[in-house]
């Protein structure tokens, strides 16, 4: 049972899905890949940037783990608020100055954490709103903006690195749409 291709495009959900997964993805995306150049921008040495892109990697999985046992027992809007949150957190520690190895580590786990409930959410949310008789095809398109915002992203990262000197200003915005993101699903229902 469930929805068609067509339906679910009618539906707003689809498109709140879609908006959500569109930003958190171009946030994420630069952010994994440019965080050992952030780490390095605030003086770390390559191997400390090394550790910490270690315990992103082992965060990703912990993600994965913690958000499939949380969305078996409530309601996936709720369970996404505030693990979407965590990445934003995650851009303001990393902005500025003052950075230490420690709240690095702190904020690539949480950016891995993220990561990990990301691409599982988009699975879930899928088959939850509109069944499983279109699955794949509906799961592919919600997939789509996934690949194309994480694919234009480090070009992005790298763009405002060049131009201001500074990632700042794209952590600030990928802060913003990690919100942005979390917070319109809560009108999934």
């Amino acid at each position: 049972s469930g929805m068609s291709l067509r339906e679910a495009f009618a539906s707003y959900r689809f498109w709140l899905m879609f908006v959500s997964i569109l930003a958190v993805a171009f946030a994420y995306g630069g952010a994994h890949i440019h965080m050992p150049s952030i780490i390095t921008g605030h003086g770390f040495s390559r191997e400390q940037a090394a550790q910490v892109m270690s315990l992103l990697g082992l965060s990703i999985l912990g993600g994965r783990v913690i958000t499939g046992f949380l969305l078996d027992r409530f309601w996936a809007p709720a369970v996404v608020l505030p693990i979407l949150s965590l990445p934003a957190i995650s851009c303001v520690l990393l902005a500025g100055d003052g950075l230490t190895l420690p709240v690095a580590m702190l904020a690539a786990w949480l950016l891995g954490f993220a990561a990990g409930a990301e691409s599982d959410l988009i699975a879930y949310l899928a088959g939850r709103y509109f069944g499983m008789r279109h699955y794949g095809k509906i799961y592919g398109m919600l997939y789509m903006p996934f690949g194309i915002a994480s694919a234009i992203s480090p070009t992005v990262y790298g763009a405002v690195r060049d131009t201001t000197g500074s990632y700042d200003p794209i952590l600030y915005v990928a802060g913003t749409c990690f919100l942005f993101g979390a917070v319109i699903l809560l009108g999934l229902g």
